[in-house]
């Protein structure tokens, strides 16, 4: 069974590895054990960076001290409200490990119009940033303020507990205006799965289960919308529950055998609008695919 080359458009460098986090909370060296296994897997293609947050990116450079390494790793740091601070901690995390290890992303939600400037001014500007912005009734007046500044969005797509989830509608409404601005995003907690499904919140055996969204709903909504689909449509891909409605091939992907979008969308969606996801799961993501068939 061959990988179609739409999913490999889809997911290429899609899956930014946070094992450090909720609700895996891995110790570093477990983590940095992981991502040197799964850089040396198959299934590399889809690894994107190692994220890690500000106040442990030293610990990082302890645990890879001893690893071998072919490439320097790349790194994306969840920020500390003091952006200025943030920034210089990053600063001296890449002179010291340079040739290594490189930070050249940084994740910082921002609250406020006068928080997203104080970010904006912090940071060197080949530092992509990411600001996660609440999807609330603030979130297209945000997004106006940080348009022009070749920066990108976040959202927070779940977590650990029911209520951290956002609606379909919710999400639909954070990239459609992304999309109209020319914004990318990324998606961070909550995305384990590839199809929407009802699922453990958490790795404890008495978790509380809820419904999930799917990373590959996500990808695929966003290619959709580059393509034109409407917005009914496009609620209807983010929810969409039974993996064999999508169809894979190497020209495109079809849904319900009636709807199609060709790579050309989907590498557009990759370049312009849905840049990855944070996932404290490399195996699972994986796994599942495989187990439906669509990685070889």
């Amino acid at each position: 069974m061959k990988t179609a080359k739409s999913l490999t458009s889809l997911l290429r460098e899609s899956v930014d590895y946070a094992g450090l986090f909720p609700p895996a909370k891995l110790s570093m060296q477990d983590s940095v054990s992981n991502y040197a296994k799964y850089l040396g897997s198959g299934d590399s293609w889809m690894l994107g960076r190692f994220v890690v947050s500000a106040a442990r990116l030293f610990d990082l450079s302890e645990a890879v001290a001893s690893t071998q390494m072919d490439k320097p790793w790349r790194v994306t740091c969840v920020g500390e409200p003091d952006h200025r601070g943030t920034a210089v901690t990053i600063a001296e995390f890449n002179k010291k490990n340079a040739g290594r290890l490189l930070c050249d992303m940084v994740e910082t939600k921002v609250v406020s119009q006068e928080d997203l400037a104080a970010a904006l001014t912090s940071f060197p500007a080949e530092m992509a940033q990411f600001f996660e912005i609440s999807p609330d009734d603030g979130l297209e007046e945000m997004l106006d303020a940080m348009r022009f500044s070749g920066q990108g969005a976040k959202i927070r797509t779940g977590g650990v507990t029911a209520d951290s989830f956002p609606t379909g509608e919710e999400i639909i409404r954070f990239a459609r205006a992304c999309f109209d601005r020319g914004i990318d995003f990324k998606a961070t907690a909550g995305l384990h799965h590839p199809v929407r499904c009802v699922k453990p919140l958490t790795y404890e055996p008495d978790a509380p289960t809820g419904p999930m969204h799917g990373f590959l709903n996500l990808f695929l909504m966003c290619s959709f919308m580059t393509a034109g689909a409407d917005e009914a449509t496009l609620e209807e891909i983010l929810l969409e529950q039974d993996v064999a409605n999508f169809s894979f091939t190497d020209s495109g992907v079809s849904w319900k055998g009636t709807l199609d979008v060709d790579i050309d969308a989907i590498e557009r969606a990759r370049a312009n609008t849905i840049a990855s996801f944070g996932s404290c799961s490399f195996i699972e993501p994986t796994n599942e695919l495989r187990e439906f068939g669509l990685l070889n």
